[in-house]
């Protein structure tokens, strides 16, 4: 709502917005689950990551330089990308990743890990909008987007109905 209403959308409307956003990202997430057994999961995460970091930039290039439509639809894209690729596939893979005993321990670090990046960037991004605008969203979001984007396309194999040895001996370099 907050960023809505910074970009000169009534508060109301802003709300609804959000609202919708929350309908939307629930959504792609339910739409998620009904692909990943169909599709390569590699290949959902690397799509979707690519849409979120294009939507993304093109929200902090909207919001930075006025145009509130053109930044609402860009932020319904990063939240359908979220919800229908990049958050749901990141979660089921990186099980796949690790062998059965270590599983658990993965699953903490990655929550550990997050819940520390949510509130780093929470704290970040409001007042970097309020002092930079839109484009702070390029330094705090999109460049790490694109650093992760580089290394799923150079490291990640695929998972996907496979073992967790294959995937490892991949990881190794000796498939």
């Amino acid at each position: 709502t907050y960023f809505f209403t910074q970009l000169g959308i009534e508060r109301s409307r802003a709300q609804l917005q959000s609202t919708l956003l929350t309908v939307v990202l629930t959504l792609s997430c339910v739409f998620s689950t009904s692909l990943m057994d169909r599709l390569p999961r590699r290949a959902m995460l690397l799509s979707f990551t690519i849409l979120q970091i294009f939507s993304l930039f093109a929200f902090s290039m909207a919001s930075h330089f006025g145009f509130p439509t053109i930044a609402t639809v860009a932020l319904f894209a990063v939240m359908f990308a979220n919800g229908a690729g990049v958050g749901p596939v990141a979660w089921c893979t990186f099980p796949e990743l690790v062998p059965l005993s270590h599983r658990s321990s993965m699953l903490s670090l990655c929550f550990f890990s997050r819940s520390v990046l949510v509130v780093g960037t929470n704290f970040a991004t409001l007042p970097l909008y309020d002092w930079i605008g839109g484009i702070c969203f390029i330094p705090v979001f999109v460049i790490p987007s694109i650093v992760f984007l580089v290394f799923v396309v150079f490291y990640l194999p695929e998972t996907a109905c496979r073992e967790t040895a294959d995937i490892m001996n991949d990881l190794r370099g000796k498939s």
